[in-house]
């Protein structure tokens, strides 16, 4: 073992999930909401400079 990693992810995901769980939560929600308004705003870029 390297460095006291434990061996599999399944073990890694036992000891440390609980904890990360809601920061993966987070941070997926966050990056859902910006893909949103990057999508918004390239489409009303668009839209504008199609007028």
């Amino acid at each position: 073992m390297m460095s006291g990693l434990p061996l599999s992810l399944g073990e890694w995901l036992q000891r440390y999930g609980g904890s990360l769980l809601p920061v993966i939560t987070w941070v997926s929600a966050i990056g859902i909401v910006l893909c949103s308004l990057v999508v918004v705003a390239i489409a009303i870029e668009r839209f504008f400079a199609l007028r």
